[in-house]
């Protein structure tokens, strides 16, 4: 089911794209994965439940007030290895009212990446502890290509049908997190836990654009291959979050925990640019030429969130 809605979400968006390039909601931002599970096996295998226990130095992040637990110093570190195999849309039909994208053919785009996602020391002090950590939200790239045959979309309210363009895309995304935690035991059965966070963030992602196979049939004299349009996002930027949690010790073998976090807001640019112009020469025939740039966009504070 995931997939598919995957698939339908991309076929809309390469429909879309024959008049009007979204520059945000473009398929290069619709196949990232982002990594929002707590770091630490123990963690991921007993899921939020960790949030109440949060006994080792993944507590950091996962809940700091957990740290008080912590008796002697603490380092916790964690390696991943990640495969990536996202489903595209590469030829195909569809037709829009109602959808069927029965017709539509996919490919896969494989990665895969290695990293140390999270790095953390806790150093105790009788009912503090301190502690500092470094955590990876998102690491990310991947690039793929479509075939140069043009997905046909039909079923517009007018009869008509339209064309999705082949592409070539290229992701790179990049959050890191470096934190501070410090937990203060209030008593026997109450700690109490605060961290700030200072996140770093990169994007670089690029889409082209291409004529497709059987333009001819529509514009005599252009040729297959030809790109016309091209989108791109890029920057870098950072931005300051907190944490803040709170741990409970309701019996010998029973505790409860509570988190707030507030996440981090960056800007980048995004640009929407023609790149080859098609002519009508006025005896039926096209040619390329020079590309109207009127309709090129160029935004400097787009916001993710």
């Amino acid at each position: 089911m995931k997939r598919e809605l995957v698939l339908a979400i991309a076929a809309a968006l390469l429909a879309a794209s024959g008049t009007a390039f979204a520059l945000t909601d473009t398929e290069t931002n619709a196949s990232i994965p982002f990594n929002l599970a707590n770091p630490g096996a123990r963690s991921m295998g007993m899921g939020g439940a960790f949030v109440g226990l949060a006994d080792d130095a993944t507590a950091a992040y996962t809940n700091p007030a957990g740290l008080t637990q912590l008796i002697v110093p603490e380092v916790s570190a964690e390696g991943r290895h990640t495969d990536y195999s996202l489903p595209y849309v590469n030829g195909g039909s569809a037709t829009i009212s109602p959808f069927n994208g029965s017709g539509l053919h996919t490919s896969d785009a494989d990665s895969s990446k290695n990293n140390v996602s999270f790095l953390s020391f806790v150093y105790p002090h009788e009912r503090w502890s301190f502690a500092f950590y470094r955590d990876e939200l998102v690491r990310f790239g991947n690039d793929f290509s479509t075939d140069l045959h043009g997905e046909s979309v039909t079923g517009f309210a007018d009869g008509s049908t339209t064309f999705a363009f082949p592409i070539s895309a290229r992701t790179n995304l990049k959050i890191d997190d470096y934190g501070f935690a410090v937990a203060w035991k209030a008593s026997d059965v109450i700690s109490l836990g605060a961290g700030i966070s200072y996140y770093d963030f990169d994007i670089d992602t690029s889409i082209q654009r291409f004529t497709f196979t059987g333009i001819e049939q529509y514009r005599p004299g252009i040729s297959a291959g030809i790109p016309l349009n091209s989108q791109t996002q890029n920057g870098s930027d950072n931005d300051v979050g907190i944490n803040l949690g709170a741990r409970f010790v309701l019996t010998e073998t029973l505790s409860a925990g509570v988190t707030y976090r507030r996440g981090p807001e960056f800007s980048y640019a995004a640009n929407n640019v023609a790149v080859t112009g098609l002519y009508a020469n006025g005896d039926g025939t096209y040619h390329t030429g020079a590309p109207d740039s009127s309709g090129d966009v160029h935004l400097k504070n787009v916001r993710f969130n």
